[in-house]
């Protein structure tokens, strides 16, 4: 794959999920959409070349990460927006309801997020003050939490 924007700053690759983080120009996704996880507002359909990902991201994207079927992307105002599936809790909206349009994770909207992962079924995020945060699920302690309950916020 060979992709050719102005800045390019980030590039995530997971199974068939492809995302690019050009600073000037956006976030743009493709590949496969089956839960919603690029983005675009839509479920099911595969896309095959990178198209960006129209939302107002409040000061503009910073990081972006990805999981199995979901996304994470910290803005510059340092919000925490996710999208996909929400199985187990992963977006962090205290449901487990699937997302097709970023949406901001408001248990997090009085804390400035600077680093966020994603694993499989597991959302981190990492404050300016050190805090961290998880979510998804919680078998065989991937939350690194004393119990195997899946937290969904």
């Amino acid at each position: 794959m060979v992709v050719i924007m102005s800045v390019l700053l980030q590039v995530c690759v997971v199974h068939s999920i492809h995302h690019n983080n050009d600073i000037d120009n956006g976030l743009y996704t493709w590949g496969d959409n089956s839960y919603g996880q690029l983005g675009h507002g839509v479920v099911g359909q595969t896309v095959t070349t990178p198209t960006l990902v129209n939302f107002d991201w409040d000061a503009g994207a910073f990081d972006v990460a990805v999981g199995w079927n979901h996304t994470a992307v910290i803005s510059c105002s340092g919000r925490l927006y996710t999208f996909g599936c929400g199985k187990y809790g992963v977006l962090g909206h205290g449901n487990e309801n699937n997302r097709t349009d970023p949406a901001v994770v408001k248990v997090l909207m009085n804390h400035r997020v600077c680093q966020v992962t994603c694993g499989g079924n597991v959302t981190t995020a990492l404050t300016d003050a050190g805090a961290v945060y998880v979510c998804g699920e919680g078998a065989y302690g991937q939350l690194g939490l004393v119990s195997d309950v899946n937290e969904l916020s």
